[in-house]
């Protein structure tokens, strides 16, 4: 117990940075998806309710069929503008520190249910992202920095550091990403040749101009390969020992910073880096904080003018809305079993999959996956494991006019790409559509294709046809480029159309 009391304990601080990172991260989520609302989320876009009920059956053969989705209430436009609206005031409660505990829990039930609505644009940072708010549920999140304080002025000050089971779980979480997806990455090309990154930044589908650049330096890449999967293990372990409490954990906190930064630059990876960086501020220890407020003493005076403004603003909320609950409370031992009972869970739910993943014989029945599915504690972490993709490609979507015209309908009034793009990377429109394609050509997900021919061909006729019968799309045609990403020194000018969906009638332009 004292070993878990030196090493396992959270700092208020940096509890609050974690809440407004949250926060923001949130936000900004609801905003980019919010671009492709219509899309992805309503019935007349290219995942309808019938086909996520349709996967849901699918998922009952394998015993995941334990989702669940608010969002499915309703596939109106209008419907899911509400949801992500509120969605909205319980991020930005977080952001600022108002009813924190509350917050966080609205904000993790729409996180989860906004996933689980359309999984075809789900990435591990969502994952990640639903993990951090379900063990943040559990912390007081609000005890620093946060309107919660500034509406209680008469409480006495909070600890500086919180040790409770839960503090312990949300380490022992973000740890236990970075040793699954390690564990998951064991082919050699990540543990003995080193070439994963070379691998890595030739996939146009994510590659920025930084990658490109970078792949004239193979041996650069060997050893930044080796860096990346020996620091996955260790700088974890590193973390969590009480004798790197101090600035040696604040040194593993900004390795891990500059890695993910470093996947920022390079790769178009949505908010994955981000909510990473996110997932490690939990480990700063006090004396990063303590420093900071020394040099913040210097602004003493503008401190002040805030700390007035922020009373006056606080004193209005509260006239309006009412006084917050402590936002420092000690957790009950009732509640600190049953994180304990949780994160072994989530630890067995971590191993049973990367021992599945290495084809062992370890599976547990089904049914112990509920928890999992209904909280949005389920876990896989294959982050380019158990080697990256050594394929890449384009996409060409492809109509045919009733008038016999040939045109682009996924970037209408653009000529079809009859050879590689200039930049892969932009013609998938931003990481969610980027997703939900290479979902397409998994064996998983491949079956919904019809989907999106189905959206391209209503969207060009409502759109682009105006009341021409003859504008309107008589056939849909969506093909993947492939092209092979062959080893270091070596380059293919191969490329291999695979058809994804051809169809010759068209059908009704209402929605399926």
């Amino acid at each position: 117990m004292c070993y878990l009391r030196k090493a396992l304990p959270i700092d208020v601080r940096s509890l609050a940075a974690l809440r407004i990172a949250l926060g923001l991260m949130l936000l900004i989520d609801l905003a980019a998806r919010a671009g492709n609302l219509t899309a992805h989320y309503t019935d007349a876009g290219v995942f309808p309710r019938a086909l996520r009920i349709e996967l849901d059956a699918a998922e009952a053969a394998s015993g995941e069929n334990y989702h669940w989705s608010l969002h499915m209430l309703s596939g109106e436009r209008w419907a899911q503008a509400a949801i992500f609206a509120l969605a909205g005031g319980g991020a930005l409660a977080m952001l600022v520190g108002y009813r924190t505990r509350l917050a966080t829990i609205v904000s993790l039930v729409l996180t989860v249910s906004l996933q689980t609505r359309n999984p075809l644009v789900v990435d591990a940072g969502d994952l990640m992202l639903k993990c951090l708010l379900f063990w943040s549920m559990f912390l007081p999140l609000g005890a620093a920095a946060s309107f919660d304080r500034v509406l209680r002025p008469g409480d006495a000050p909070p600890p500086k550091d919180v040790f409770s089971a839960a503090s312990a779980a949300l380490l022992l979480q973000v740890c236990m990403i970075y040793w699954s997806t390690a564990a998951e990455k064991h082919d050699p090309i990540w543990t003995r040749d080193y070439t994963a990154l070379y691998y890595t930044l030739s996939l146009d589908t994510f590659a920025k101009p930084l990658a490109h650049w970078l792949l004239q330096f193979p041996g650069l890449l060997v050893v930044l390969t080796a860096m990346t999967y020996w620091a996955e293990w260790l700088l974890p372990v590193a973390a969590l020992l009480p004798i790197f409490k101090g600035w040696p954990r604040a040194g593993a906190v900004l390795f891990f910073w500059m890695l993910h930064l470093g996947t920022a630059i390079t790769m178009e990876l949505g908010l994955l880096p981000w909510i990473a960086m996110t997932a490690w501020l939990p480990f700063l220890p006090g004396v990063c904080w303590d420093r900071l407020d020394g040099l913040l003493s210097r602004f003493a005076a503008a401190q002040e003018r805030l700390g007035a403004a922020g009373s006056s603003i606080a004193q209005c909320i509260e006239a309006w809305l009412g006084r917050p609950a402590a936002p420092y409370a000690v957790a009950g031992r009732l509640t600190n079993c049953l994180v304990v009972l949780l994160l072994a869970y989530t630890a067995v739910w971590n191993v049973n999959r990367v021992t599945r993943f290495l084809d062992t014989n370890t599976a547990v029945p089904r049914q112990w996956k509920i928890v999992g599915f209904v909280s949005g504690l389920e876990q896989a972490w294959p982050m380019f494991a158990p080697y990256p993709m050594t394929s890449d490609g384009w996409f060409v979507m492809k109509g045919v006019l009733a008038d016999g015209a040939v045109v682009n309908l996924w970037q209408p009034g653009e000529p079809l790409p009859r050879r590689k793009p200039a930049s892969v990377r932009n013609t998938f429109r931003g990481r969610r559509w980027a997703k939900y394609l290479q979902n397409l050509l998994s064996d998983d997900y491949g079956v919904y294709t019809p989907g999106l021919a189905d959206w391209l061909r209503r969207r060009w006729n409502q759109e682009f046809a105006g009341n021409s019968p003859d504008r309107r799309v008589r056939s849909v045609e969506i093909v993947y480029q492939i092209k092979e990403t062959l080893s270091p020194g070596r380059k293919s000018t191969l490329v291999t159309p695979y058809i994804l969906w051809r169809s010759h009638d068209e059908p009704s332009d209402a929605p399926p």
